[in-house]
């Protein structure tokens, strides 16, 4: 629990979200495997490790290329 508010809250001061690989996939119309695709091939930087794995909100839509 305290590395998810870690986690949050470095976001929140830089002004940019944080999203769970489902959390991701959902919002983007994707699956979660996909999401996790990017991740594996570093196309899509994450943030943790094991069950706490995030992404940047920004780094997904500069993939997506909506950036």
């Amino acid at each position: 629990a305290l590395k998810r508010q870690l986690l949050a809250a470095i976001a929140a001061a830089n002004g940019e979200r944080m999203l769970s690989v489902a959390e991701a996939a959902d919002e983007y119309r994707t699956s979660p495997r996909t999401i996790q695709r990017w991740i594996r091939t570093g196309d899509l930087p994450v943030t943790g490790r094991g069950r706490v794995r995030r992404v940047k909100r920004g780094d997904l839509e500069r993939l997506l290329g909506r950036a």
